[in-house]
């Protein structure tokens, strides 16, 4: 199980991880949608 930082969020998060929450943070009330992979 990972660990959780002070402020709640967990350590050691991929960068994809790290981008959605800090987009989020600025956007709470937005749905965020991520493409991955090769489509």
């Amino acid at each position: 199980m990972a660990e959780k930082s002070t402020n709640g969020k967990v350590k050691g998060q991929t960068p994809l991880m790290r981008q959605y929450y800090r987009i989020k943070e600025r956007h709470p009330d937005s749905i965020l949608l991520f493409r991955m992979g090769d489509f």
